[in-house]
């Protein structure tokens, strides 16, 4: 597979995600002009955050997940750190643009989303097991609903309750 033959655009259109921190190898060689031209770095910052907005874009299409745009980014600033050693504006503003995207602000949010509907799942099972387990006692829907804080349709919905 020749990465060269590859613009963003046919990379978006056929689904190459994978091939978007590679695309900056096809940059470095703009690199040492950009260093000393403040119109080129700009153009290519300008390309670059393109590339990250479009990146956000087909996540938010459901082309890719949060996790697999995390992994991208990931990876293109592992890339691009190492591409632009030798140049210090080059460096300095994809830096910026990637600071912009800090991925481990990204993956922390995904984390936490996980425990949170963990939690979430885990409380509602626990709410069920202790509505079912009143209900088995004996103890009437009304009173179970009044201590579990749940109006009376809830708790049927909860425990799947059919009242004629």
């Amino acid at each position: 597979m020749k990465l060269a033959s590859y613009n963003i655009g046919s990379i978006f259109e056929k689904g190459l995600f994978f091939l978007i921190p590679f695309f900056l190898f096809n940059r470095e060689k703009f690199f040492a002009e950009c260093e000393t031209d403040e119109a080129k770095l700009k153009e290519m910052l300008e390309e670059i955050s393109g590339l990250i907005h479009r990146l956000d874009y087909a996540m938010e299409q459901d082309h890719l997940s949060a996790y697999q745009r995390c992994m991208i980014l990931d990876m293109a600033k592992l890339v691009s750190d190492r591409l632009t050693e030798r140049y210090r504006r080059v460096r300095k503003g994809v830096k910026n643009i990637m600071r912009g995207r800090v991925i481990e602000t990204e993956a922390s949010r995904i984390y936490r989303e996980g425990i949170k509907e963990g939690i979430k799942e885990a409380d509602q099972k626990r709410l069920k097991q202790d509505a079912k387990a009143m209900l088995d006692d004996g103890l009437e829907p009304e009173r179970v609903a009044r201590i579990l804080h749940l109006t009376v349709e809830k708790l049927e919905e909860l425990v799947g309750l059919v009242t004629t």
